[in-house]
C-alpha cells in the first residue's frame, strides 16, 4: 500500500483503486472496422461479437482472442500486418491501461500495477475533433484511432472515505438559483435522501438497496455528489445516471461513454466525477468520442483526479485523467479553504481550475457527512456554473468565466507550477 501523508483531519488518502483491464474487448472505430477485421483474421484472432454503437461511431469486439500468441502481442503484429499491405495504411499503435480512478479505502493497491494492459491503434491521418462547450477551448488535432483494446474504465475520483457529519444547512424551498438549467451528471445510483424533497432530481432507478446499510462507502458517492451541486443550484434540473455499480463503484468506459451521448441531447453542463488513465498518456480514444459527439452548448466539467502524490514509475502528478484531460472539458482540482492545492490533487497543465475540495458536506445514505477529493471539487464548480447559467442569455462557459471572476466562489483558475512547454 502507498499512502500519502497524513492530512489535516487525520486520515491517510489512497491513491488508486484496484486496475481492472480487459484484455479480451476491441474498440473499433466504424469507418475502420472491416479493415480491423480482416487483419485480426490474418493473424488468427477470433472474437465472440462485434456492436455497434451508432451515436459514438465505435465498434465494440468482446471475448478476443488470440490462437497464436497473447492479446499483448497485437500491437505489433497490427503494425507489421498494415505496413505490409497493398495500401501501406501505417497506424499509429500504443498500449493503454484504462485503469479505474480512486475511491476506495486506504487499502487500495496504487496505479499502474499490475501486468501489460490494453492497447489502443491510432490512425496517423486522423481528422481533427470538433469543438467543445459555447466558448470553451475546441478539441485540437490529433492522433485517435480506430482501436482501443480494454475498456475496464471509469470510477469516481474521491481521496479517502467520508466522515459523520451533521445535517447541512439547505437552500430555500422555493430557492430560484439554477431554474431552467438542466444538468446531467454520471455516478453511482441515487439513494432517496430528505435532500432531493421538492427538488428537480430525475433518475432511471433509485438504489433498491436501504438507506442505512451500504455495500461499501462508494455506494453513496453518486447522492452525496448530486446534493453538492443542489447546494448551490437548488433550481436546476438533475438527471443522475446510475452508470457506476455500487458496490464497486466500476464501470467501463464503454459504458460512461454510451451514457454521455445519452445524457448529452438534454444536457446543458455534465458532471462526471470520475476516471480513468492510459499507459501512454494519450487520450481515451472511447471517452474522447463520446466528448466529442456532445451538442457544443454542453459543457463538461470533470474531476482532475487525486494521483497528485505517488510513487508508481508508471504514474505521476501530471499524469492525464480521462475525461478531465480532454481539450474543451473543465478539469477542476481540489484546494483547502485557504486556495492551497491539496497534495492529492495533480500538478500539471491540462488542470483547468482548482475548488474547496477539503472535508466538503453533504447528503449520504442515512444522513450527512463531510468528504475529500476532487470528485467533490468539480461537484462544487458544477453547481456554481448552474447558478450562474441563464437559458438564453448566459451560456455556461460563460458563467464558468464568471464563477472564475468571483473571488468569493471558492473556485480560482489553476496555474501550472511545471515547466513551459518545450523545456
Amino acid at each position: 500500500m502507498t499512502e500519502t501523508p497524513e492530512q489535516p483531519n487525520g486520515q491517510t488518502l489512497p491513491l488508486a483503486a484496484e486496475l481492472k483491464p480487459l484484455p479480451d474487448e476491441l474498440i473499433v472505430d466504424s469507418d475502420d472496422l472491416a479493415v480491423v477485421l480482416d487483419a485480426l483474421r490474418e493473424l488468427k484472432t477470433d472474437w465472440a461479437e462485434v456492436l455497434e454503437d451508432s451515436r459514438l461511431g465505435l465498434a465494440r469486439l468482446t471475448g478476443v482472442e488470440c490462437l497464436a500468441g497473447a492479446v499483448a502481442d497485437l500491437p505489433a503484429k497490427l503494425r507489421a500486418a498494415f505496413a505490409a499491405s497493398a495500401g501501406g495504411w501505417q497506424p499509429e499503435v500504443d498500449l493503454h491501461w484504462s485503469t479505474l480512478g480512486s475511491i476506495g479505502s486506504a487499502g487500495s493497491k496504487p496505479m499502474g500495477v499490475g501486468t501489460i494492459g490494453p492497447v489502443a491503434v491510432g490512425t496517423a491521418g486522423s481528422k481533427p475533433m470538433g469543438g467543445g462547450g459555447d466558448g470553451s477551448k475546441p478539441m485540437g488535432a490529433g492522433v485517435i484511432g480506430p482501436i482501443a483494446v480494454g475498456t475496464a474504465g471509469s470510477k469516481p475520483m474521491t481521496a479517502g472515505d467520508p466522515m459523520d457529519a451533521g445535517p447541512v444547512d439547505q437552500p430555500a424551498a422555493d430557492a430560484p438559483t439554477g431554474a431552467g438549467v438542466a444538468v446531467a451528471m454520471i455516478d453511482t445510483p441515487l439513494f432517496r435522501h430528505p435532500v432531493f424533497t421538492g427538488r428537480d432530481v430525475r433518475t432511471r432507478e433509485w438504489h433498491t438497496k436501504g438507506t442505512t446499510t451500504l455495500l461499501t462507502n462508494r455506494a453513496g458517492h453518486g447522492t452525496f455528489v448530486c446534493s453538492v451541486i443542489l447546494a448551490h443550484a437548488p433550481a436546476a434540473r438533475i438527471e443522475a445516471d446510475g452508470a457506476l455499480d455500487s458496490a464497486t463503484s466500476e464501470a467501463t468506459e464503454w459504458e460512461v461513454a454510451q451514457e454521455i451521448v445519452r445524457l448529452g441531447d438534454r444536457a446543458d453542463i455534465l458532471n462526471l466525477s470520475l476516471a480513468s488513465h492510459t499507459l501512454d498518456g494519450a487520450p481515451s480514444l472511447v471517452l474522447r468520442r463520446a466528448v466529442d459527439r456532445l451538442p457544443r452548448r454542453v459543457l463538461v466539467i470533470a474531476a482532475a483526479g487525486n494521483h497528485g502524490e505517488t510513487a508508481d514509475p508508471l504514474l505521476t502528478g501530471a499524469t492525464p485523467m480521462w475525461p478531465a484531460g480532454l481539450p474543451g472539458v473543465v478539469a477542476v482540482g481540489a484546494m483547502d479553504r485557504d486556495g492551497i492545492r491539496l497534495p492529492f490533487s495533480p500538478d500539471a497543465p491540462w488542470v483547468s481550475c482548482q475548488a474547496v475540495g477539503f472535508e466538503v458536506r453533504g447528503a449520504y445514505p442515512g444522513g450527512w457527512a463531510k468528504w475529500t477529493g476532487t470528485s467533490f471539487a468539480a461537484a462544487r464548480v458544477t453547481g456554481l456554473v448552474a447558478a450562474r447559467t441563464v437559458p438564453g442569455r448566459v451560456s455556461p462557459a460563460e458563467a464558468f468565466e464568471l464563477v472564475l471572476d468571483d473571488p468569493d466562489s471558492g473556485v480560482e483558475r489553476y496555474h501550472w507550477s511545471g515547466p513551459n512547454p518545450g523545456e
